[in-house]
Formats: structure tokens, sequence, C-alpha cells
């Protein structure tokens, strides 16, 4: 990994999704642990980039659900049971519950260890907190396994539609060039600048009318209504895709579908062909988000990326008490190590 003195500033949907849930938190995760990783790193910076290495274990699931989905839609064979699945995800938690619980190898190499938020502020699996999330957990894991067929793409591709797979969470010619794109903004603190936007679509492939399908898998328990508007933020991921495709795959807008499917309840939502307009407006979003990121770094000069202080970052919370608090990785660095989350509810 590069040594630099700074991070490269850059735009993706989850760093979005981040600066406009809580500033603070996004400092955290994208300037705080920066060179964390180290060999002799700076003692403040070590300890966020572990912190930045925390997640919890309906991450894990999802985590572990995306990839059966990617072995179902690119396996040849169709025998891939339920009973298979839940199997396969049993083991994947299971390595995962060993690694988020050892407290030296998460110190030691916390990309490679990432700790499990039920473990670090809850005390395990036994407390209650972490029993909610369990049954949740297995609630989401049962539909799965029943529903994951039911979705459009995978029907689709099991019968033969699949002209050819183009990217399944990774770039499948392997031309080191997935996941990333240049655009050019003109309005940041009076400078053109060359901002790198990150895209990860999920699964992008052919389909035998031509038609190039982009998919995003959710895996909430319950579905979620999609509006076909830049300002909806499901909506809005997927036209972020269809710009990435357009930009390196040089597809025209019409010749797209945009998939958004819950892989635990079986649903789909699709849209097909998005007009330049409707982009457009996705695109001045990101300008926009582009400009108040760059309202953080000194002078503006998102080039150097040098960030202001961590205090000028807000915080979405005083105490800790809020639903966003009570699910935060980086809440020991707000509140301490022994602080405690209130609500049961906002956990899930």
């Amino acid at each position: 990994m590069n040594i630099t003195k700074t991070p490269e500033f850059s735009w993706s949907c989850s760093r979005s999704q981040t600066f406009n849930t809580c500033r603070r938190s996004y400092w955290y995760q994208y300037y705080g642990g920066h060179n964390g990783w180290l060999d002799n790193p700076d003692i403040t910076a070590h300890t966020i980039y572990k912190y930045r290495n925390v997640t919890n274990f309906n991450l894990v699931v999802g985590q572990g659900i995306h990839e059966v989905m990617k072995k179902a839609v690119t396996f040849k064979d169709d025998d891939y049971s339920g009973q298979d699945v839940k199997k396969w995800l049993k083991d994947y938690l299971h390595e995962a519950c060993i690694k988020g619980s050892n407290m030296a190898a998460w110190d030691s190499k916390p990309n490679r260890n990432p700790m499990l938020q039920e473990f670090l502020y809850w005390g395990g699996f036994k407390s209650d907190k972490s029993k909610k999330v369990i049954d949740y957990v297995n609630k989401k894991l049962d539909n799965f396994g029943e529903m994951f067929k039911n979705t459009t793409t995978y029907k689709e591709i099991k019968a033969g539609r699949m002209k050819e797979l183009i990217e399944a969470d990774e770039n499948m010619n392997n031309d080191n060039k997935f996941g990333s794109e240049i655009f050019t903004y003109s309005n940041i603190h009076g400078k053109d600048r060359a901002i790198k936007i990150w895209a990860k679509v999920d699964l992008l492939y052919i389909r035998d009318d031509g038609k190039y399908v982009i998919t995003d898998w959710k895996t909430e328990a319950k579905d979620v209504f999609v509006k076909e508007d830049s300002s909806d933020d499901s909506y809005f991921q997927l036209l972020v895709y269809a710009w990435y495709v357009f930009k390196k795959y040089h597809v025209l807008f019409k010749n797209m579908i945009l998939r958004r499917e819950n892989v635990v309840t079986g649903t789909t939502f699709e849209s097909a062909a998005p007009s330049l307009a409707v982009v457009s407006k996705a695109l001045q979003r990101i300008v926009s988000e582009v400009e108040s990121m760059a309202d953080y770094v000194v002078d503006g000069d998102v080039a150097n990326n040098v960030s202001c202080s961590k205090e000028s970052y807000g915080m979405v919370s005083d105490d800790g008490h809020c639903s966003q608090c009570e699910k935060c990785k980086f809440r020991a660095l707000c509140f301490g190590l022994d602080s405690t989350v209130s609500s049961v509810e906002n956990i899930a």
C-alpha cells in the first residue's frame, strides 16, 4: 500500500452515506485513520484505523449472502439448495465470529481481523442486545434460503438468458480498471478538479436481447419502496451504476436494465432505460455533495486533501443516545469504550 501524507479525495455511495449521516464518523472513516496500517504508525491513527475495521453480525451476514449470490448465479450447476446455502453461510459466520472476538489479532492486523461490535460493545452474543440481532439474522437466513431463487436475476440466468458475465462484485477481465472512474467538476472553490468516483456493481451481465443488466442486491428483512427519482437513495445508487457502465463500457442508457433485488424477500424493482436528464440530476447531486465535502478540506484544496480539524466535523449527538450513535462502530472514540447502548430497538 502506498504511503501518502494525506488520503485521496474521492466520492462513492458509501462515502456519501457516511458524510450525510454523521460528519464526525466521516472524519474517522476517511481521514483520522490514514496511515494507521503502517508497521510503526502514529498511535492515534492506528487506533482510529482499528475502529474503521469494526463490523457487526448483521453486516457480516449481508456480505455472506452476497458471496452466496455470486456463487449461485455464476455456477452452471443448478443444484443449489436452501440447505446448501444455510450450511455455507453458517461456516462463513462461524469463521467471522472467531476473528471478530480476537482482540489481539484485531489490534495487530485490523484489516484481516475485523472486530465484531457484539463483542466490543455488547459483551458477546449472550447479551440481550446481541440476542435481538441473532433473532433478526436467523429470520433473514431462513427467508434467504427459500427466497433467493425467486429473484428475477436468478431465474433469468438459470434460464440461459445471460449472454456474457461482465462483473460479479469484481472485474471478470482483471484489467485493473474496475471500480473507478474520473469525472471533472468545475465549481469546487472556483477550480477545476478531477474527482475519482468509486462504483462497485454487484452484478453486470449482457442478456440475450443485448441489454446490459445492472443488479444491486439488498439483504433487508423487509422490502423498501423505490421511487424513480434521483432524490431516492436506492434509485440514486442505480443511476450512479448506470453512469459507471456508460463511462466504462460505452453503453447507451437505452440499452440498460436497472435492478434492485432483495434476495431475502425475493422481490425485484426494475427500471429500464434511465433518461439522460434523470442521470444528469444524479450527477448534479454528486457535484453538490463533493462541494460540501470540500468545505471540510483546508482551503477547499481537494488535490492535497488536508482535512480541517476533527472538531470541525460535527457529531450527531452529544451523549450518544440516538439511533445512529448506538449503531456506530466509532462509538468508543466519541464516548469511551464503556459507553452503553441505551435502546435494543435501534440495533437491527
